[in-house]
């Protein structure tokens, strides 16, 4: 079915889900979201093609430098 297309301006928001009773918490994408975005200084993209299913794009530069993913990962001190 893809996703409704109300959810998709939120969908990358915290507690999100449309699987509440099987156990969903809704944090999947806003966490891949907020590393791709915030540590990997990528984008993410959501489509929901009207056929159904879903499709999530992650764009990331390509850099010179290595990023430790634990690192990223790992809560921060401030």
């Amino acid at each position: 079915n893809g996703i409704d297309k109300e959810l998709i301006p939120v969908i990358f928001e915290p507690f999100i889900t449309t699987k509440r009773h099987d156990g969903g918490t809704g944090l999947g994408l806003s966490i891949v979201y907020n590393l791709v975005t915030q540590k990997l200084k990528g984008e993410v993209k959501m489509q929901s093609p009207a056929h159904g299913g879903a499709c999530l794009h992650i764009i990331l530069e390509n850099t010179p430098y290595t990023y430790d993913v634990i690192e990223a990962l790992e809560p921060s001190n401030g």
